[in-house]
């Protein structure tokens, strides 16, 4: 939980300071609606887990990420970014369940650092597919979801480990994913602003050597013409 929460607070202090202007845009939300998602988030990471047939859910990490998905979703409709986003998110459970079964849980120092390293990759999965910040969002909460509920039914079936789904540590899964989403495709989104930018300025360039050269070129001709004429 203590990941999930500092990564809340920067994501806060990320908001205060404008640097997702973008990702708020793209999901159609103002700051005052991201402060009190965040809120809510923070809040539902005290209240102790609910108990269905057995199974414990738990508010932050599954059943507030589960609506927020939800939503996402259903603003984007049955669309190709839909199914794009669905492609992702099976992707992502395939990245994610193996972390789930052999990393998380055996210290907290394995749990950190694989948090932190599949972020990331969860993070680079769903922009290189679906390439929309919402749909990305989207398909990873969906992707992490789905691999927590496949582990613990798994270690239900064959230890007999009771079914946990949204803990503590999926919670911070979840949220320092979603940070990579809004701030690593921001990041990628200027970088290749940049050499887009700087591959046009080149082209702008050479264009306005070669007229010059062509000038230039027509100005010699026409001077050695004239010389050539009057000798």
């Amino acid at each position: 939980m203590i990941i999930a929460l500092i990564t809340i607070g920067i994501i806060a202090v990320l908001l205060l300071l404008g640097l997702l202007r973008n990702v708020l845009n793209a999901l159609g939300v103002n700051t005052v609606a991201m402060v009190i998602i965040l809120a809510v988030l923070v809040g539902s990471a005290f209240i102790p887990f609910i108990n269905i047939f057995g199974v414990r859910f738990g508010i932050a990490g599954f059943l507030v990420p589960v609506i927020i998905m939800g939503a996402l979703d259903f603003k984007m409709g049955f669309t190709r970014e839909f199914l794009l986003n669905k492609v992702s998110a099976t992707l992502i459970v395939a990245v994610v369940l193996p972390v789930f079964l052999f990393a998380f849980g055996i210290n907290t120092a394995t749990t950190v650092l694989s948090t932190i390293g599949i972020s990331i990759v969860v993070a680079v999965i769903a922009f290189m597919i679906t390439r929309t910040y919402a749909s990305a969002i989207s398909s990873v909460i969906g992707g992490i979801v789905v691999a927590n509920v496949i582990n613990s039914l798994i270690a239900y079936f064959t230890v007999g480990t009771p079914i946990v789904i949204g803990s503590s540590s999926v919670f911070g899964l979840i949220m320092i994913s979603v940070l990579m989403c809004g701030v690593g495709i921001q990041i990628f989104a200027s970088v290749r602003e940049k050499f887009v930018s700087t591959g046009v300025r080149r082209r702008q360039l050479s264009s306005e050597e070669a007229e010059e050269n062509e000038i230039d070129g027509k100005y010699f001709d026409e001077y050695f013409t004239n010389h050539n004429e009057d000798k």
